[in-house]
C-alpha cells in the first residue's frame, strides 16, 4: 500500500499531475479538496465564506486522515494549506511520498486563475471582485513548509504538460 501526496501552491498542478501520475503507476487518484466538498456538500468557497477557514482547515484535515487510511496505491493531491498544519505534515510523511511542485511565477499564477485554467479559488480571487489578488503573502508563508516537507520538489519547469505514455509502468520503493 503505497502513497504520494503532490502538494504545492493553488493552480500548481496538483490535480491535474496527479491523475497523470496515477494512471501512469496504475494506481486510483484522489483530491483532498474533492473529498471536502464531498463530506461537506458545499464548495470550498462557500465554505470559506460561510465558515471561515478554521472550519476549512479542520475539514481538509479530517480528508488527509481518511486519505491516508485509504487501501492500496494512491495519488493523492493536497489542498494548497493542508502541510501548514504540523499534525498534517507529520500524518503525510509517516503515510507516504511527499512531493512539492513548485508554481510558476506570480503573474504566470494569476493568468492561469484569470483565464480560467481553475476554478475561482479562495486564495486565487478576491472575494468582492472577480480579478485575480496577489497569492503572494499565502506562498510565502508556506513556501518553507512546503518544500520542508517534501521528500522531492518538482519544479513545473521540470514537467512537460501532464500526459502519460500509455506504457509507462513506473514502481515506487
Amino acid at each position: 500500500m503505497r502513497k504520494i501526496f503532490l502538494y504545492g501552491p493553488p493552480a500548481s498542478g496538483k490535480t491535474t499531475l496527479g491523475k497523470a501520475l496515477a494512471e501512469a503507476l496504475g494506481y486510483r487518484f484522489a483530491d483532498t479538496d474533492e473529498m471536502v466538498v464531498m463530506a461537506t456538500g458545499c464548495n470550498i468557497s462557500n465554505l470559506f465564506a460561510t465558515e471561515g477557514e478554521a472550519y476549512f482547515r479542520d475539514r481538509e484535515s479530517e480528508a488527509l486522515a481518511r486519505a491516508c487510511a485509504l487501501e492500496g496505491d494512491w495519488v493523492v493531491a493536497l489542498g494548497g494549506g493542508t502541510l501548514l498544519r504540523a499534525e498534517n505534515r507529520a500524518l503525510a510523511e509517516k503515510s507516504g511520498t511527499v512531493i512539492c511542485l513548485e508554481a510558476p511565477g506570480e503573474q504566470a499564477l494569476a493568468e492561469r486563475i484569470a483565464a480560467g485554467g481553475t476554478s475561482a479559488r479562495r486564495l486565487g480571487r478576491d472575494r468582492s471582485a472577480t480579478k485575480p489578488r496577489s497569492a503572494r503573502p499565502t506562498m510565502q508563508a508556506s513556501r518553507c513548509g512546503w518544500r520542508a516537507t517534501s521528500t522531492w520538489t518538482a519544479p513545473r519547469s521540470s514537467w512537460a504538460r501532464a500526459s502519460p505514455a500509455p506504457s509507462s509502468r513506473t514502481s515506487i520503493s
